[in-house]
């Protein structure tokens, strides 16, 4: 009996297998690390899509002083999202709100500089607000929420990395999360 014909056949199956398995591999690969990428790699000022970029957040325990949700209403609400998984996060919301609303949000949360007045003039380190058209630094005060990061970083990059800045006359609040480069 003449084995080389039943050898080659069941080489070439198992070629065939090798090939779909290797194929499988590399589309599995693929699809995680566009998944990876897509979801944690967003630059919008589309307030539409702030859901998306608060679950993109790598570290999702520095925004939980931002709100849940928010107006979809464009005249009641600035924002811009830039998230990375190389060169940081912004994450910077301003919004309309009275000053009910703002007093208390500023009672609920344990501030550094809880002493600084509304108004007081403040040494900004950064503070990319501006450059991206939401708010021009001086004319909020910001509150740094009370945390390790901050503390490791507070006054020398103030206000890094997260807070709460309200404007002087109180009808803006001003929500936000920077992290420099990882």
């Amino acid at each position: 009996m003449n084995m080389k014909p039943i050898l080659k056949v069941i080489l070439k199956i198992f070629l065939v297998i090798v090939l779909l398995l290797l194929g499988i591999i590399i589309a599995i690969t693929t699809f995680l690390l566009y998944l990876h990428f897509t979801s944690y790699n967003i630059k919008t000022n589309n307030i539409k899509k702030y859901d998306k970029c608060i679950h993109s957040v790598k570290y999702p325990e520095h925004i939980k002083h931002f709100p849940k949700t928010i107006s979809k209403n464009p005249d009641d609400a600035k924002f811009y999202c830039y998230t990375s998984d190389y060169h940081g996060e912004w994450v910077l919301l301003l919004i309309k709100a009275d000053k009910d609303y703002i007093n208390q949000e500023l009672k609920s949360y344990k501030f550094i500089n809880s002493e600084d007045k509304i108004g007081d003039y403040q040494e900004i380190y950064y503070m990319p607000s501006e450059e991206v058209g939401i708010q021009k630094n001086t004319d909020l005060t910001y509150y740094v929420l009370d945390n390790a990061d901050n503390r490791h970083y507070y006054p020398k990059s103030f206000p890094y990395y997260n807070g709460i800045g309200v404007d002087k006359i109180m009808e803006h609040i001003f929500y936000y999360y920077i992290t420099p480069d990882d």
